[in-house]
């Protein structure tokens, strides 16, 4: 209420135009303060929806940076496992490498040990039978030479046998002849001699009596 209708009803006046005024006052008054209130609930109701929108885009912007974090995480995880498969099987690879070369190291070795094994076996086999020759060749150069010696001893006998024949067998001759005889036939001087002295004067023996 304005000081203008409270001096009026202190005085006992009544005045219609100012009573209209004091309304209309009254009237523009609740309606700036309608309108006050109606900018002042608009502007509370915007500051909301602002906030409103800052918490959803702020959400918004959490959540993005969570799925960023997972789907970075996800990734990691991923480019880890990728690698460990990797590093696995690398290992695998170089574990079966190095099987097959210690195999093909262990089988080299192992024909190496048995080329060398049948390599001593055939030297011992040819020193074997080597061996086995020169005995064979010793006895029979042994059995050549007993035999030679039989031989020169038989011919030593027989020669001693022929010898003593040679020295007891008389045989006749005569002075200028070239032969011996068994007995005289013929012309001729003969005599008596051993044989033994008629083969030492160079004697040969008869053709007719021999």
């Amino acid at each position: 209420m304005s000081a203008g209708v409270i001096a009026l009803v202190g005085v006992g006046i009544t005045a219609p135009e100012e009573v209209e005024i004091s309304s209309t006052e009254k009237t523009i008054e609740t309606t700036k303060m309608s309108t006050q209130s109606s900018s002042e609930i608009q502007a509370s109701e915007e500051k909301r929806q602002e906030k409103l929108a800052e918490e959803k885009k702020q959400k918004e912007e959490e959540e993005k940076q969570k799925k960023l974090a997972e789907e970075k995480k996800q990734k990691e995880e991923e480019e880890k496992q990728k690698k460990l498969a990797e590093e696995k099987k690398q290992k695998e690879e170089e574990e079966k490498q190095k099987k097959l070369a210690e195999e093909k190291k262990q089988k080299e070795e192992e024909e190496k040990q048995k080329k060398l094994a049948e390599e001593k076996k055939q030297k011992e086999e040819e020193e074997k039978q080597q061996k086995l020759a020169e005995e064979k060749q010793r006895k029979e150069d042994e059995e050549k030479q007993k035999q030679v010696e039989a031989q020169q001893k038989e011919n030593e006998q027989a020669q001693q046998v022929q010898q003593e024949d040679d020295v007891a067998e008389m045989v006749y001759v005569t002075p200028t002849g070239e032969k011996y005889h068994t007995h005289p036939h013929g012309n001729g001087d003969f005599s008596q001699t051993t044989l033994e002295n008629a083969k030492t004067r160079g004697l040969e023996p008869c053709k007719v009596c021999y």
